[in-house]
């Protein structure tokens, strides 16, 4: 350890600090400080520590939170040189290659994204061993990767053998495994296997329904998928009515909307424009824009696209009439 001014005290001072901006989503205030934590770490520990990379995985993680995402790729670009630089061929090289290449295909640059995944898990099965939970995860995200490019049948039996591993290993109510058996079920979708799509969907909704309750991310995101494959299929009653019991649910657990909640809010309003029930669509579509603004802030675009959706059912239900410069009705 260098010799320095920086003390203990300083930096948990600074790095509580960050940690209530993060908590509050107050990104102009938290990320400054984040980076001042990162820096007194780095003078107190070293630039190689464990504990400055792992903030700066932190601060690359909450960069992509706001959609600064060639500032998350320069932060994980350094912890993935700094990480093969210490530890070679390691965990957390993999940790911070797989957001790294997050960052890259957040920004479009999907076949090199792909690239990376590709050597993060054969650097995973060469130190870690095919049924470890780094391993999994990494294959996980290679599956994702294949379906986002269209390749399909390789995304498929990827699935395939993490729901191979992990249903011996742990059985199928567990969370890893209801999440992969889902994964699977969406890249069946694509292959068009319609009858194993709602049998695995219908059967993960349930596990997670029972051993997660209905409230629960894991739940909300089977539902999502299991509504979908309903309205594909012309059974739209059928889709609204899971997605309505999901959303009550949640709101009889309280709090804040999640990730997961806010889309089926999205995706119900969406649902319920469908059938020009616009007066129960708007208030779906307000909590969805209201949350992003408080999450995301008011400029993230998908806060913006939030916003269009709700200007879209206050018009159609009457409540918004649009004017021109001039002040006439638009002919929408």
């Amino acid at each position: 350890m260098a010799t320095t001014d920086v003390t203990i005290d300083l930096i948990e001072d600074v790095m509580g600090r960050a940690r209530e901006c993060e908590r509050l989503r107050q990104w102009e205030e938290y990320t400054p400080l984040q980076l001042q934590c990162i820096e007194l770490l780095a003078e107190y520990f070293g630039p190689d520590d464990d504990l400055t990379l792992r903030n700066k995985m932190s601060l690359a993680y909450y960069y992509r939170v706001q959609g600064k995402f060639k500032d998350a790729e320069l932060v994980g670009l350094d912890c993935v040189e700094r990480y093969r630089g210490t530890r070679g061929d390691h965990a957390d090289t993999a940790s911070a290659m797989n957001s790294l290449s997050i960052s890259i295909k957040a920004q479009g640059r999907v076949e090199e994204g792909l690239q990376l995944d590709e050597e993060t898990l054969e650097m995973l099965l060469r130190v870690e061993g095919e049924d470890a939970k780094a391993t999994v995860t990494a294959m996980q995200n290679l599956a994702n990767s294949y379906f986002n490019v269209g390749r399909h049948d390789e995304a498929a039996k990827l699935h395939q053998k993490v729901v191979d591993i992990l249903v011996p290993l742990y059985g199928k109510n567990n969370r890893d495994t209801i999440i992969a058996m889902d994964m699977l079920a969406r890249d069946l979708g694509a292959l068009e296997e319609w009858d194993r799509v709602r049998q695995i969907q219908e059967e993960v909704t349930g596990l997670a329904k029972a051993n997660f309750g209905g409230a629960d991310d894991t739940t909300l995101k089977c539902v999502s998928n299991l509504s979908i494959t309903y309205t594909n299929s012309g059974e739209r009653a059928k889709a609204i009515k899971l997605m309505e019991d999901a959303l009550t649910s949640v709101r009889q657990l309280g709090g804040d909307h999640t990730e997961i909640s806010g889309v089926l809010l999205k995706q119900l309003g969406s649902a319920y424009s469908e059938e020009e029930r616009f007066e129960e669509a708007e208030p779906l579509f307000k909590d969805y824009y209201e949350w992003n603004k408080r999450v995301r802030g008011p400029d993230h675009p998908y806060t913006k696209n939030a916003e269009l959706n709700l200007r879209d059912a206050l018009v159609n239900s009457g409540k918004l009439v649009l004017t021109s410069a001039y002040g006439l009705p638009l002919d929408e």
